[in-house]
């Protein structure tokens, strides 16, 4: 159900028992265009708090947000979408790996490009054969410092290559020939038992000599195994910030035309 919230004078004449017909026709031009500016201000206020508050679901939220005229003197401000309109209201903790292991995506690269992603495991005498997939964490060497400084930790790994020399793992991966290598190219043991670091690298197609790497972590979700909890969330509330902002702002409006 989509979040709608509509702004008019009317709304702010009625509680001071008046109704347009009360306010001179010389001004309902301007009366119009300034509904639209507080509307429109109000409508700009909603993306700028999306924008500074929400990450990974910033797009959806924005995607879903309108702002049409529906007739002189009134405007509507909507937000489209489920989703959207849960990241609004806020929602309540939820598995994640059930939504994970019913994706019918496909593996996009690798030796199991072209297959499901989820996977049904081989039966066992202590365990019955049951869905699982393991979940890409990207890895950037290259992220701005944070409390972890994970991109600092990375360039300081050093692994072995194909000649059994120590290397750092920044830097490129070669064959006994020179050449630098493909696909799968350093795989390191983290003292933690978190998942392993891997590294790819897949030579560019149009740029001759350059070098794409990617790090990867993975982590396995099982329909046997502990649940993926994502964490309830109270909501954005931007457009309670928006109501409370806009109505006020016509009330003064009508106060000053009568």
């Amino acid at each position: 159900m989509a979040k709608q919230g509509s702004f008019s004078v009317k709304k702010s004449l009625a509680k001071l028992n008046k109704d347009l017909s009360d306010i001179p026709t010389r001004l309902t031009a301007e009366i119009n265009d300034q509904v639209k500016s507080i509307a429109t201000a109000a409508f700009g206020n909603i993306q700028a708090k999306a924008q500074s508050k929400l990450n990974t679901t910033r797009q959806e939220y924005l995607a879903g947000l309108k702002f049409e005229e529906v007739s002189p003197h009134s405007f509507m401000i909507s937000l489209e979408g489920d989703w959207a309109n849960a990241i609004e209201g806020g929602y309540g903790g939820y598995d994640m790996s059930i939504r994970m292991l019913a994706s019918k995506a496909l593996v996009s690269a690798g030796k199991r490009a072209g297959m499901p992603w989820v996977q049904t495991s081989k039966p066992r005498k202590d365990e019955p054969p049951h869905k699982f997939a393991h979940v890409p964490f990207p890895q950037n060497p290259n992220a701005a410092p944070t409390g972890s400084d994970m991109g600092t930790a990375i360039k300081a790994i050093r692994t072995e290559n194909a000649a059994g020399r120590l290397q750092k793992i920044t830097s490129i991966f070669k064959d006994a020939e020179g050449n630098a290598m493909q696909g799968e190219v350093a795989r390191v043991k983290q003292p933690d038992k978190s998942p392993d670091l891997i590294k790819y690298q897949n030579p560019s197609q149009t740029s001759p000599g350059k070098i794409h790497s990617i790090y990867m972590r993975y982590r396995t979700v099982s329909a046997i195994g502990k649940p993926w909890m994502h964490p309830a969330y109270t909501g954005l509330k931007a457009f309670e910030d928006a109501e409370r902002e806009i109505e006020a702002n016509l009330d003064q409006l009508v106060k000053s035309l009568i």
